[in-house]
């Protein structure tokens, strides 16, 4: 959710498995706005806070749009840097192995792949 901090409520909507491009899901503004933003709160929804952005959207995107060419850098980065956050302090997982790749651990470790073998 990008808004200004009372009276525009944009909702960006991202599933990149879905579609590449994020779309507007919301777009409201006044008491809506407040209620939107006072329910996105409640439910764990992130609210940033950009006016120039949330006015920016709102006037040149409708909703159900998806996000404009003009506009797609910064939401993109708003939502890469939203991830990051995220992310941050979560455990790494390790990929798992392809079924092509196996570990075998002895005196020397051998990685054996189909197309060439490796001693270490």
């Amino acid at each position: 959710m990008i808004s200004n901090p009372t009276h525009i409520a944009i909702g960006i909507y991202f599933k990149p498995h879905l579609s590449p491009i994020p779309l507007i899901s919301v777009r409201v503004t006044n008491e809506v706005a407040l209620g939107v933003r006072k329910y996105a709160k409640e439910i764990g929804i992130p609210i940033i806070t950009d006016k120039k952005l949330a006015r920016k959207n709102y006037a040149t995107h409708r909703r159900y749009d998806y996000v404009s060419f003009e506009n797609i850098d910064e939401i993109l980065r708003l939502l890469l840097w939203l991830e990051d956050v995220e992310n941050a302090g979560q455990p790494v997982q390790d990929e798992p192995l392809s079924s092509e790749d196996k570990f075998i651990e002895g005196e020397d470790t051998k990685i054996e792949n189909k197309d060439d073998n490796l001693k270490n």
